[in-house]
């Protein structure tokens, strides 16, 4: 894997999703105590609360810490990896963190902001499906292929519209953490760099999800397996894929962090040579 011993160009020709996808796992791999562990360590520091309280009340307490505290390790992952991009600064567990405590509260706001836009964007969703699904409804009974029918299109019609605004929203952290700026505007600055480039963002997020997709159904057919065996019982045996599965889905979240901070990086325009970096 190369250096990042200076500032690497940014430019529209420079997006490639099989580029982005292998420097996003070196990254990962090379600097996995740095950008990684942050997430890990978070949410295990909020774990204990919920078997303090018990029930459904330690659950939602423990969701909430997590969603508080979450966005250092959030914030300090792409402030990271705007830095080795721009500036060749290799990250270290101790910048994240330092990162992440900086723009803990604008992370909170981008958080914020992006689950109002979700929010809007699921009651027009359904809005929309509901032109299929309520037909639907009302002919299953007398024509249930008809009505079937209608089920589908409106499932569809609902993805479609979740899908293209995911395509659309997945800078919004990115963006945040490499302007200066509002939460609306941080939002806005992501959403401009995906006009007319729907495709290229789609097609990553698919990517990027289905290597998730097929890594989950590899420790569920290994755990079946071993559970088949009986091998999965011994506590010993319980604690160590436990905490192997646990590894694996913070570095698939860190990692998609990671592909789409590099693909951010790759759309924005690139500062005039009159210009200093945008500011951290």
């Amino acid at each position: 894997m190369r250096e990042y011993v200076e500032p690497t160009p940014v430019d529209l020709q420079a997006f490639s999703t099989g580029r982005i996808l292998k420097e996003s796992l070196e990254i990962c791999t090379k600097y996995f105590g740095a950008l990684v562990t942050p997430m890990l360590l978070i949410v295990l520091a909020c774990l204990p609360i919920m078997f303090i309280v018990g029930g459904k009340a330690g659950e939602a307490l423990n969701n909430i810490l997590s969603g508080v505290f979450g966005p250092i390790a959030v914030m300090g992952l792409h402030h990271s990896i705007l830095k080795l991009k721009s500036e060749g600064q290799i990250p270290s567990f101790s910048r994240t963190f330092s990162y992440g405590n900086a723009y803990w509260w604008r992370g909170i706001k981008i958080v914020i902001v992006s689950g109002l836009y979700a929010l809007v964007l699921l009651i027009g969703a359904l809005l929309a499906a509901a032109i299929f699904y309520v037909p639907g409804i009302l002919l299953v009974d007398k024509e249930p292929m008809a009505g079937g029918v209608l089920f589908v299109l409106a499932g569809i019609l609902f993805l479609c519209i979740a899908a293209w605004f995911g395509s659309r929203a997945c800078f919004a952290f990115s963006a945040m953490a490499d302007h200066q700026t509002s939460a609306t505007k941080a939002f806005d600055i992501g959403w401009s760099l995906t006009k007319g480039n729907e495709r290229k963002a789609l097609r990553l997020g698919l990517v990027v999800t289905g290597l998730a997709m097929v890594v989950v159904m590899g420790f569920i057919i290994v755990g079946a397996i071993l559970a088949g065996l009986k091998i999965l019982g011994e506590p010993v045996l319980v604690g160590v894929f436990a905490i192997a599965s646990l590894f694996a889905y913070f570095f698939l979240l860190s990692y998609t962090h990671v592909a789409f901070n590099l693909a951010y990086q790759a759309l924005k325009p690139a500062p005039r040579e009159d210009s200093p970096l945008p500011a951290a």
